[in-house]
């Protein structure tokens, strides 16, 4: 998670990023938990639901993209004609 704290004064809002890697949790099957933020007299959760898949692209792109697979072992593809 990035940033890992956040100090944020009465009415300031902040933005934060959250990245998640698959290993155990079924692939194409939703599961869901929360992040909580603590500090002081506080407690704010972040209800997260979360699908992994295999592989997610748009069918057609341009350009060059960094890939990142869900999983190990082989990939199969078939380049369109």
């Amino acid at each position: 998670m990035s940033p890992s704290t956040l100090a944020l004064a009465r009415g300031q809002s902040a933005e934060f990023t959250v990245s998640f890697t698959r290993t155990t949790a079924a692939l194409n099957a939703y599961t869901g938990g929360q992040l909580t933020w603590t500090g002081g007299d506080y407690s704010v959760r972040s209800p997260i639901v979360v699908r992994p898949v295999a592989l997610a692209a748009p069918t057609e792109v341009s350009g060059s993209y960094r890939v990142t697979f869900g999983y190990t072992g082989r990939l199969r593809h078939r380049l369109a004609a």
